[in-house]
């Protein structure tokens, strides 16, 4: 799954503090 989604994803946990494990998307 190559979207933004995952983006959107993983920027909304780093700016949490990476809070949660971010999922292995490549």
């Amino acid at each position: 799954m190559s979207g933004g989604l995952s983006d959107a994803v993983e920027h909304a946990l780093a700016d949490r503090g990476t809070a949660f494990e971010p999922l292995p998307t490549e």
